[in-house]
This record gives structure tokens, sequence and C-alpha cells, in this order.
């Protein structure tokens, strides 16, 4: 499965690809982990145009753990 075909040129992050992958999360498809994994297989996408979906995951874990720590 690829994500983004060698022809086509992104050089920012896609929205589409982040709207995909929000999907992907929501409706638990693949694990994080294994998102991560097939994505480093793309030599199109690079880990900084994942910055936005990960810090978004990231924030989103560290308020639940917040909040079970608050409890």
């Amino acid at each position: 499965m690829e994500l983004c075909s060698e022809s086509e040129n992104i050089e920012e992050p896609s929205e589409k690809l982040i709207q995909v992958l929000e999907e992907i999360d929501q409706r638990k498809l693949l694990s994080r982990v294994e998102v991560i994994q097939l994505i480093t297989k793309s030599p199109n996408i690079t880990l900084g145009m994942l910055r936005p979906y990960l810090l978004k995951l990231f924030n989103s874990d560290s308020e639940q753990i917040a909040k079970v720590l608050l409890n």
C-alpha cells in the first residue's frame, strides 16, 4: 500500500494526506506505529510532512494522560 506515488511532488504537508491519516486514526484502521511504518516506506513523504498530524496525536495523548492523573 502506497500513500503517495513517486510521480507526485510534495513539498509541503498535504492536507489530503493529513485527512486520510486522521480518518485512519478515528476509525482505528491501523495502529499509529503501523501508520508510521507504512509512511516511512514512501520515498515522497517525509516525517516533517507528518509533523502537524503527529503533534495533534501527541497533544491528544498528553491531555488524556493528564485527565487520568488528575482523577
